[in-house]
């Protein structure tokens, strides 16, 4: 979404898992809570794939299950495009 002065909001999700924060880059954070959603009800685990670290993001997979306590936040950045 962007406004009259070519500004944009690009959403980043994250998840916190275990003691640890995440950036997600496959999903929206209403897509990503429908996917957990849906594999919690049918009782399945999800695999995610999750990006590490600060500046040079190493990939990582997180498995999603009932009992796992995961949190995910959506930031929204301001750039030009």
């Amino acid at each position: 979404m962007s406004d009259k002065s070519g500004v944009t909001e690009k959403p980043r999700v994250y998840a916190r898992y275990g003691d640890r924060e995440y950036a997600v880059s496959d999903f929206a954070l209403s897509e990503l809570q429908e996917e957990v959603a849906q594999a919690l009800a049918a009782g399945r685990p999800l695999w995610i794939t999750v990006f590490a670290g600060e500046g040079r993001a190493t990939p990582a997979q997180l498995l999603i299950s009932p009992g796992v306590p995961l949190v995910l936040r959506e930031e929204r950045e301001t750039g030009i495009g």
